[in-house]
């Protein structure tokens, strides 16, 4: 069943789902290939995935580095449609660099558990719920999926989201104001 996302605000907040909740088919195919290339291991290494082989969902994919001791995030590559709605800039920052703060206060409790208990997330992420709701549906569905280079620790969390195409617009005017 559906629970709250860790830090939601009125700006940006949403929903943990399972697997079986999801709707995406992209994403829902993404999953399939990110456990395919598990084999028998629990995570699948970056040399595993190959950008053709998911490049149905590649322009809103994003790979984030998990730093260790103390626990950070860097984003390694910012997939093209998530730049077109206003994630500009973002490849190669860290997460707490990230703006608006309260967005990068919302995501870090979300890679924190896919790194720390390395099973893929769901969720359900929803834009401006409290403070606007007319804007509604400003939502979307978000996978997180762990990778690993040596099999021991998350060093990777592969990210891709699956949104309609007809909410481009406000997405970008969420994020020019915020």
């Amino acid at each position: 069943a559906a629970r709250p996302a860790p830090a939601n605000t009125g700006n940006v907040g949403g929903e943990t789902r399972e697997l079986g909740e999801l709707k995406s088919g992209r994403l829902k195919r993404l999953h399939a290939v990110w456990q395919a290339r598990c084999g028998a291991r629990r995570w699948p290494s970056r040399a595993d995935l190959r950008p053709e082989d998911f490049g149905f969902i590649l322009g809103t994919v994003t790979l984030v580095d998990v730093l260790r001791d103390p626990l950070r995030f860097r984003m390694r590559l910012v997939g093209s449609q998530v730049e077109d709605v206003g994630r500009r800039g973002d490849q190669g920052k860290m997460l707490d660099d990230l703006k608006p703060k309260f967005y990068a206060a919302f995501l870090r409790p979300q890679y924190t558990e896919a790194a720390t208990a390395g099973v893929p997330l769901i969720h359900r992420v929803t834009f401006l719920g409290a403070s606007r709701p007319q804007l509604h549906p400003l939502s979307y569905e978000r996978v997180i999926l762990p990778i690993s280079s040596d099999g021991a620790a998350v060093d990777t969390l592969l990210i891709a989201s699956d949104w309609p195409r007809s909410i481009d617009g406000a997405l970008r005017k969420f994020h020019a104001e915020n």
